[in-house]
């Protein structure tokens, strides 16, 4: 049931207790999510300062767009990273660190 390979000059078993050490591909994967889980954050953030300058001042067409952008970007982060996530777990990965 254990079948052994070999990922970058490294002995891996899979279907053990033992892997690898994530310096590959998907480290590569973690780092990506997490600078751009990070600035969809900050986007967010920036436009829901946006908003709240908008609704103050009377310019509803402004607060519907950036409204609509902090939705999406808050919906984009936590939607990435999630994903990774389940990608991670579902290789038999531990929880990723992000950054």
């Amino acid at each position: 049931m254990y079948a052994k390979g070999v990922l970058r000059g490294r002995s891996v078993e899979v279907g053990s207790a033992q892997f690898s050490s994530a310096k590959g591909p998907e480290m590569k994967l973690n780092t990506f999510t997490g600078w751009v889980g990070y600035g969809l954050a900050l986007l967010a953030v920036t436009s829901m300062g946006l908003f709240l300058v908008a609704v103050g001042s009377g310019y509803d067409a402004l607060a519907v767009l950036a409204g609509s952008v902090c939705v999406v970007a808050l919906a984009g982060a936590m939607g990435l990273v999630g994903g990774v996530v389940k990608h991670d777990h579902r290789l038999h990965r531990t929880t990723p660190r992000l950054l």
